[in-house]
């Protein structure tokens, strides 16, 4: 009996860290739906800043550290996935393990002025609706995803994406679009 419990807890602990997690936490995020997953070993900072929407999947490893962070339903990252600045994230996105999403990045400046005294500048990024995002992609500050498009594996996305389009390479290209 014990060993079956154990075995369940096993293949259900995301699960039910995310219920704890939404249990002991709900408060301190800005808001959160039901159905969250949330990874062992997972980092995330600033929930005041985050709107987490119905089933929003928050795999291990995550270093979530938002300016302003909004995940729409159905939604999930990808293991190590790092997002920081001002995202916002439509509803149905898959993102892949790796991806990386600085919603801000630094003003640079004459060079007599040190690199880390720079200041930020927050254009922030936006995925739309049904996106699909390959891994190990970066999505630089200041870009937008379009609804339904696709973006490579291994791709560094430096301007805006149209939707239902396909995108790859450094930087990304269109190299396709989805009929």
């Amino acid at each position: 009996m014990l060993d079956k419990l154990l075995n369940l807890y096993r293949v259900y602990r995301p699960t039910i860290r995310g219920l704890i997690h939404v249990f002991l936490y709900k408060n301190l995020y800005k808001t959160i739906g039901n159905k969250i997953y949330i990874g062992e070993y997972t980092y995330i900072k600033n929930k005041k800043n985050i709107k987490f929407g119905n089933s929003v999947s928050v795999p291990s490893y995550c270093h979530i550290d938002p300016i302003s962070l909004e995940v729409g339903n159905n939604t999930w990252l990808g293991v190590r996935s790092f997002i920081c600045g001002v995202v916002k994230i439509g509803s149905d996105v898959a993102i892949g393990p790796g991806v990386s999403i600085p919603g801000a990045s630094h003003k640079i400046k004459p060079c007599y002025i040190k690199i880390v005294d720079n200041e930020l500048e927050i254009l922030g990024t936006v995925i739309e609706d049904d996106v699909w995002i390959g891994s190990n992609v970066t999505i630089v500050d200041g870009v937008r995803i379009g609804r339904g498009a696709v973006i490579g594996a291994g791709s560094v996305v430096t301007k805006d994406v149209e939707s239902y389009s396909i995108y790859a390479g450094v930087p990304a290209k269109k190299i396709g679009a989805r009929n």
